[in-house]
C-alpha cells in the first residue's frame, strides 16, 4: 500500500504549497465530484441517460453495470454502496434490476431521481458502520475502497461479510491503477512536475496560484486486496481489468497526442498494460 497524492494548482490564493488531507465528510466528497448538481438533464429518462451514463467521459460507470449485468442475476437483491449521483444503478433499475442505492447523505440529485424513477431506493449509509436490517444478495462497492487504511479496509470488509446473505457476492473497483514502479513515477514524478511547471509559469506571469498537495487515498496491488478479502471469508472468483489509456492520459502533453493519434493510443495503451485504471474484482463470501 501506498498514500496516493494527486498535485493540482489552486488560482484563488497565492500561498506557496498547501496541502490537504483526504477527504472524510459527505460535503467533502460531494466538492470532489463538482458538488452533484441537478440540472434540465433530470427533465426525462432519455436526457439523464445521454448525459450520465452514455457520454463517452461516463465510459467508466458504464462499464461498472456491465460488470453488474455479466454476473448478477436481476432476481438478486443489490445494495450499491457509495453510490453518488447512482448514474449506472439507476441504467440497472431500469433494466430491471433490484437494486437499492446509498451514501452518506442524501442530495438533491436523489430527490430529483426519484420523479424519473418511482421504484428508486436510497438509504443512508456509512459504509465503515453498516447496520442494515436486511441482507442482501449482491453488494458493490465501486470507486470506494482507495480512500481506506488498512483497518479500515479490513472493517470495510467486515461489514459487507456481515450484510451478505451466505454465498452472496461482493463487487468492487478500487479506482485507479495498482501500486507499482510505474504508478510511482507517474504520482511523484511526472504529475508532480507537470503541476510545479505550470505553479512555475502562473508566477512567471504574475497570476496568484497554490501548489496543492491533497492526500488522495490509497494505492494498492490486486494482491493487497484479495489477502484483505480472505481475512473476512471472501473467496476472489473474477478479475477483470479495463482502461490502459486513462493514468496516462493524466500527463497533459500525452492526453494531447492520444486524442489527435490513433497509432499513439494503440502504444499507449500497450505501455499502459501495466497500469489499468479500472480493476474489477467480484468476491465471493464462503458458504461454509
Amino acid at each position: 500500500m501506498r498514500k496516493w497524492v494527486k498535485y493540482t494548482i489552486d488560482n484563488s490564493r497565492e500561498e506557496g504549497v498547501v496541502f490537504k488531507d483526504k477527504s472524510r465528510t459527505a460535503e467533502e466528497h460531494a466538492k470532489d465530484m463538482d458538488g452533484y448538481h441537478s440540472d434540465v438533464s433530470y427533465d426525462n429518462k432519455e436526457s439523464f441517460f445521454k448525459k450520465w451514463y452514455h457520454h463517452q467521459d461516463r465510459s467508466r460507470i458504464k462499464t461498472y453495470s456491465e460488470f453488474v449485468q455479466k454476473y448478477v442475476d436481476k432476481k438478486n437483491k443489490i445494495l450499491s454502496l457509495a453510490s453518488g449521483r447512482c448514474a449506472g444503478e439507476l441504467y440497472l433499475l431500469d433494466q430491471g434490476y433490484n437494486i437499492v442505492c446509498s451514501d452518506l447523505r442524501e442530495l438533491n440529485i436523489h430527490r430529483d431521481a426519484k420523479q424519473l424513477f418511482p421504484e428508486f431506493r436510497f438509504l443512508l449509509l456509512n459504509t465503515l458502520n453498516l447496520e442494515l436490517r436486511q441482507s442482501y444478495d449482491v453488494i458493490t462497492a465501486f470507486s470506494l475502497i482507495y480512500l481506506f487504511d488498512d483497518d479500515e479496509l479490513k472493517l470495510f470488509f467486515k461489514n459487507v461479510a456481515n450484510s451478505l446473505n451466505r454465498g452472496g457476492a461482493l463487487l468492487i473497483d478500487p479506482s485507479g491503477a495498482a501500486d507499482n514502479e510505474s504508478t510511482l513515477l507517474l504520482d511523484e514524478v511526472f504529475l508532480k512536475y507537470q503541476t510545479c511547471l505550470k505553479k512555475m509559469v502562473l508566477s512567471l506571469l504574475g497570476k496568484p496560484n497554490s501548489l496543492v498537495s491533497k492526500h488522495h487515498g490509497f494505492r494498492r496491488t490486486d494482491e493487497e486486496i484479495i489477502a484483505k478479502a480472505k481475512e473476512a471469508g471472501f473467496e476472489l472468483e473474477v478479475v477483470e481489468r479495463n482502461d490502459f489509456l486513462m493514468e496516462l492520459r493524466r500527463i497533459r502533453i500525452l492526453s494531447m497526442i492520444f486524442n489527435r493519434s490513433g497509432l499513439a493510443r494503440k502504444i499507449g495503451g500497450t505501455l499502459g498494460r501495466k497500469m489499468p485504471y479500472v480493476r474489477l474484482f467480484l468476491f465471493r463470501l464462503a458458504s461454509h
